[in-house]
């Protein structure tokens, strides 16, 4: 399975993972935590990331960028 494009859906707590391969096909949906995040983009590759997040119920904002492994 390779992720080309990951979709995460940010809340307070929960954070929903969607990710599909090169052909957009789903290769992977998970729920995770706040304190698994980092974890989980830490053990993948580099691949496009789009972050959804929405502050109000009629307003939104939907950005990606290549994600990178942080510096230290």
């Amino acid at each position: 399975m390779k992720i080309a494009t990951v979709g995460l859906d940010i809340a307070k707590q929960v954070f929903q993972v969607h990710a599909a391969d090169s052909e957009g096909r789903a290769v992977l949906r998970k729920r995770l935590q706040r304190n698994q995040v980092v974890e989980f983009f830490a053990n993948r590759p580099p691949c496009l990331v789009g972050l959804e997040a929405c502050w109000g119920p009629t307003t939104g904002l939907v950005c990606s960028a290549d994600s990178a492994t942080p510096s230290s």
